[in-house]
Order: structure tokens, then C-alpha cells, then sequence
């Protein structure tokens, strides 16, 4: 779609939207609205009250007089049933095993074991610095427990039956880790993360600079790939580099393999660890797979397909979530091998596996699962629009020319239904999907709203008697990425910046969508083209930004031509050391690392490539690898 060719919207708006501006909460109390105002924003009265905002041409109000009796037998009802659950948590917790104990042969090991912080015995002393700034004991308490809370049952990898001490001792970079990710949007400690930011990136980059040869980094840097540290730009984000350093070096280490990393010595618990670490490896590959257009190796997911049995609920949810995602790299590795046009009933058919994964892991899917799988049917039927596009070099496109034709009017309708079904999932009560998921939960949720808007305008008869219900996704998308910002200038800040912008174009009927010209990578480019249509919007340059010379002379190597970048100097951090070698003294690094990272942006290397597997080229490493 990233080459799909805008058609005019029609010009008669429905009668309905003509008569019923107004949100239904405002409508219900017949108060005046200005939600044709605020939109995609909540009109005044709801965002004051914290209502739902939404438009329903179909709305009744609802006769409020007689519903006292009703409401009454209903939060009598509510109590009963929360005093039932009470008493069963109760005996539950009378039988559950004693936090920090571990389990014994043919257990499943228990999700409440977080590295133990029950006295000063088990906390960092003398207490944890990072540059100049301390870390109080408390600090580090409240942190860690919220990542175990809220993080932590995303990416359960780690070997936590140890003190938060002994952690620090035995891996500062994974102990901050953990605290600069679990700061981010805590409640009271928000302003650690902007205070460590500096220093954390100061020890990532001595960190990746030394060879990954022991597992606690690899798993540091897996985190990082699933929760990244905010970028200025999108294109600024290195987490795709970090992956294939973590892959590669854990490839090295052999955590492929069925048997493990050493493993003459190595004990049950440690096995685990590792077949988790691997298991993370692949997942954030196929996380980063829709955008890239870059996958594993077919061979490499069959290594190690699964974690020492029997599995806790943690470990089975992320099990299940990277079945999915295992499916789709497969599904799509097939259909990138199709030279011949893709008939929508096999897509549908295709999908279908996926659909099955849902009834394989009843027992514990839920709505993140949901989220999962809705994104990467979205992402297979996204990519085939825009690889049919590019099929046909003509300025008028075949796919649009068609438009009326039955096919492309299905397959525009079942994009439409997941991109909705998506979105809907993340604003259900029941979900209670919070900004402390993966990166790749928000990208999917960023994908599904650009997307809508994008086939508004290539598909207006399609998508044109649908005007009011586009209406509603896109303001339930721009609220959940509002309610997300935690400082101006943040990711979910310029997301919801670019919905906000993109949706008041489209209701005033003066979208058009622009095309990435200079779109790196194969992967799907629909967020690319908006980015490039907000550009136009604000009356700026596709190109613009620091990756362009304005200056047709050649400036000094570290020089970019900003005014906002200061001159280069000597860098010194907090002891009096330079931060760079002797070599670099002289380089502003804020101006060529961004520009070396997107030289190396679309590098398409095989992360799956093992050294030892290197037989076509006359190479024998594996006695040097770590067995």
C-alpha cells in the first residue's frame, strides 16, 4: 500500500453525521457537545468527567427513573461475587509456597519468585550509582517490584531465585536495566528514568563494545529490544541492531541447541533459563519482522521450539504469544516465495492456522494474546496489498483501477474489520491494556489506526458508508496514545500528535495520503506514509530532518549542517575520563551515530546465521565455540 494512489472522497457526507454530532454521552443528558470540535479528541464534558466519548447515529437515550431497583440487585450481585473470590484467594495463599523457595523436581516453578528484597541484607550496598546519581534502597525496592508487577510476565526470562544484591553484583547492566525500564512510567519515580538516561546509555554502549559471552547481557539486551528507550526519532531507534547482536551472540553461546550452553555441568534450573533466553531471541525477531521485512532463518525456530516441562502460567502465555508469532514468520517466509498473485480465500485460509493457535491455548489466552494474533493476520493482509501494488509499475495502479472488483472489495473490508477488531481489544474494559506492554503492542495499535485512515481515503466506497464507526476507532486510538504520554516529545505523544493531525484532515475531507519516496527495508510502509503525509501537513519536506544536508559543501566529519547540534567537544563524563577513545575526541556523536545507524538500516543480514554452520565456506569454528 505504500504505493497506493489516493482517490477523492465522496463528497455527499451521511445524513446521519449531519444530524448527530454530538456523543452519546452528552446526548443521553441533552447537553450541548463539541466533540465536531475537539475531535479526535473527548469533547469537553467527557474528557472534564472522564466519560466515553463516542458518536452513534443510532443512540436512544436511555429512561433513567426506574433503574435504581436494577441497580441495587446488581451491586448486591457484585458483592457477593467479590466476597466469594476473596475467601477462595485467601485459601489459595494459605497453600501456595513461601516466596524465595524453589521448586523441586517435576514443579512448576512459581511466577512470585522475583529476586528477594525482604531485608537490607538483600538490597545493593552501599546503595547502587549510576554516573552521579544514587539510587536509594527504597528506590530500588519499589522499581523492582514494579516490574515484576507490570512487566515482567511479558518477557519471564530471567533467573530471579537470587537477592537484587547479588544481582548487581553479578550484572550491573541487567540490574539497570531493570530499573531505567520499570522507571519509566512508575507513578512517583517517572523522573529516575530522565535523570539515568545519560549515564545508562554510558554503560550500554561499554557493554556492547566488550563480546556478549555470558547470558545476563544478552538477556539485558533482549529487554531493551522489548521495552526500547524513547528515541528523538523513529529512526534513531537501534533496537533492531540490538537484536541482531543478542541473537548472534546467543547463537554463539549455543542456546539453540536442545542440549544447551555447557552442558556437562549444567543443572535444570539454568537449562530453563536458557531455552527462555532463546525463545525471547526469536520472539523479538518476529516482533521486528513486520517492519523490517527480515526474518530468522527457516531452520534456526526449529532448534529450540519450547522450555523445559512443566511450565508456569507466565511461561505458558509467553509460550503461546510466540507461537503466534513463530506462525506468522512462517506464513509470511511462504508467501515472500510466491511469485504469482496471492488469491484472498488462501490468505483466508492461511489465516485460519492462526485462528486455531486461539483454541490450542484456551486455558490461558487472553486479550494480549488477542492483540498478538489480530496483528499479525493484519500484518499478512497489509503486506499483500502492498506487494499486489507493487506488481504492476504503471502510475495507475491495477489494484485501484479494480476497485469495484469483488476481490479487492473483500479484502479491504477484512483489513478494515481486523484493523477495528484490534483497536476495540485495546479500549475493552476487560483488556485493561496499560503502557507498560512491549513496544510491539504499540506499533500494532499505531499500525491498525494509520491504517484505517489510510484505506478511507484509497477505499471511499468501501469504507466511505463506514464514516461514523472510522470516527470512533480512530478517537478511541488517539485517547488510549494520549493517556500514554508520560513527558512531551515521547513516542506516544508523536503518535497521538500525527493520529490527531491525520484524523482532522480526513473528517474534513482534505486527506491525501503521500508515499514514502525514500522508505528503507521491505517490511510494511503504511506507518512510513504517514509519517511523510503529516510532513506535508505541517508544510514540511518529506526529507527533512538530521539525516539531510542542506549545505552543498562539504562539512567537518561530525558536522551535519543543524544548527540545534553544538560543536563537537571533549566529552567528559562525571570522573574526568573521556567517554570516547583518544580517536574520537573530536566527534560529535549525537550527529553521526544516527547517520551510521541508518546506513546499516536495511543491512538485511540473516541474524539465524550460525559461524558453525559456515561448512559452504570452508570454515570449521565450531571448536571455538562456547559448548
Amino acid at each position: 500500500m505504500s504505493q497506493l494512489q489516493s482517490h477523492p472522497q465522496p463528497s455527499l457526507q451521511p445524513q446521519s453525521m449531519k444530524r448527530h454530532q454530538a456523543c452519546t454521552s452528552c446526548r443521553q443528558v441533552k447537553l450541548r457537545c463539541d466533540n465536531a470540535q475537539t475531535f479526535p479528541a473527548a469533547c469537553t464534558r467527557c474528557r472534564k468527567n472522564n466519560l466515553q466519548c463516542q458518536v452513534d447515529p443510532n443512540f436512544r437515550r436511555i429512561r433513567t427513573k426506574h433503574r435504581l431497583n436494577e441497580v441495587t440487585q446488581e451491586l448486591s450481585a457484585l458483592q457477593k461475587k467479590l466476597a466469594e473470590r476473596s475467601a477462595s484467594e485467601v485459601g489459595q495463599l494459605s497453600s501456595a509456597p513461601t516466596r524465595g523457595s524453589s521448586p523441586q523436581d517435576g514443579e512448576a516453578p512459581s511466577d512470585d519468585v522475583f529476586y528477594s528484597m525482604s531485608s537490607l541484607e538483600d538490597l545493593p550496598h552501599p546503595a547502587p550509582y549510576l554516573g552521579d546519581i544514587e539510587v536509594k534502597p527504597n528506590q530500588v525496592v519499589a522499581l523492582f517490584e514494579h516490574f515484576h508487577e507490570q512487566y515482567y510476565r511479558h518477557c519471564p526470562i530471567l533467573n530471579t531465585d537470587m537477592s537484587v544484591g547479588t544481582l548487581y553484583s553479578q550484572s550491573p547492566f541487567l540490574f539497570w536495566t531493570i530499573v531505567i525500564i520499570s522507571s519509566r512510567h512508575h507513578s512517583t519515580l517517572a523522573f529516575l528514568c530522565d535523570v539515568l538516561t545519560e549515564a545508562y546509555r554510558n554503560l550500554l554502549e561499554k557493554t556492547l563494545m566488550a563480546p556478549l559471552n555470558t547470558l545476563e547481557p544478552i538477556q539485558a539486551g533482549i529487554i531493551l529490544c522489548v521495552w526500547p528507550l524513547n528515541p528523538e526519532k523513529q529512526v534513531y531507534d537501534p533496537s533492531w541492531n540490538y537484536c541482531g547482536l543478542v541473537t548472534n551472540a546467543a547463537i554463539r553461546m549455543g542456546l539453540h541447541r536442545s542440549g544447551g550452553y555447557r552442558r556437562e555441568n549444567i543443572n535444570s534450573p539454568e537449562f530453563r533459563t536458557q531455552s527462555k533466553t532463546w525463545m525471547a531471541c526469536c520472539f523479538v525477531n518476529y516482533s521486528h519482522m513486520w517492519q523490517t521485512g527480515v526474518c530468522l532463518l527457516p531452520e534456526v525456530p526449529n532448534m529450540l521450539t519450547t522450555i523445559p516441562h512443566p511450565h508456569s502460567k507466565m511461561e505458558k502465555e509467553f509460550l503461546a504469544k510466540n507461537s503466534v508469532l513463530k506462525l506468522y514468520a512462517k506464513t509470511t517466509t511462504v508467501l515472500g516465495n510466491l511469485n504469482e498473485n496471492v488469491d484472498c480465500a488462501f490468505l483466508q485460509y492461511l489465516c485460519k492456522d492462526l485462528d486455531s493457535l486461539r483454541e490450542t491455548n484456551k486455558d490461558i489466552w487472553n486479550r494480549e494474546a488477542d492483540i498478538i494474533l489480530l496483528g499479525a493476520q493484519l500484518c499478512i493482509y497489509t503486506q499483500h496489498l502492498e506487494r499486489s501494488s507493487r506488481r504492476d509499475g504503471s502510475p495507475q495502479r491495477k489494484l485501484l483501477s479494480t476497485e469495484n472488483d469483488s476481490s479487492t472489495d473483500i479484502l479491504a473490508n477484512i483489513v478494515f474489520g481486523i484493523a477495528s477488531r484490534l483497536i476495540t481489544t485495546f479500549t475493552s474494559p476487560e483488556s485493561q491494556i496499560r503502557p507498560f506492554v512491549p513496544k510491539h503492542y504499540f506499533q500494532l495499535l499505531f499500525l491498525a489506526s494509520t491504517l484505517i485512515l489510510k484505506m478511507s481515503v484509497v477505499y471511499p466506497v468501501v469504507i466511505g458508508p463506514m464514516e461514523v464507526i472510522v470516527q470512533n476507532l480512530i478517537a478511541q486510538s488517539y485517547r488510549i496514545l494520549d493517556s500514554w504520554c508520560v513527558r512531551e516529545g515521547d513516542e506516544y505523544y508523536r503518535a497521538a500528535r500525527l493520529i490527531q493531525a491525520l484524523a482532522q484532515a480526513q473528517k474534513k475531507h482534505q486527506l491525501k495520503m503521500k508515499e514514502a519516496r525514500n522508505a528503507l527495508g521491505s517490511g510494511i510502509t503504511v506507518l512510513r506514509d504517514a509519517i511523510v503525509t503529516h510532513r506535508a501537513l505541517r508544510g514540511e519536506d518529506e526529507d527533512e530532518g538530521p539525516l539531510q544536508r542542506h549545505s552543498t559543501q562539504t562539512p567537518e566529519f561530525g558536522q551535519n549542517g543543524r544548527s540545534d547540534i553544538p560543536t563537537a567537544t571533549a566529552d567528559v563524563n562525571v570522573g574526568g575520563e573521556p567517554r570516547y577513545p583518544d580517536a574520537m575526541l573530536d566527534i560529535n556523536a549525537p550527529a553521526w551515530e544516527p547517520r551510521l545507524q541508518d546506513a546499516f538500516s536495511d543491512w538485511n543480514l540473516p541474524w539465524g546465521w550460525d559461524p558453525a554452520w559456515s561448512q559452504d565456506f570452508g570454515i570449521d569454528m565450531d571448536a571455538n565455540m562456547y559448548l
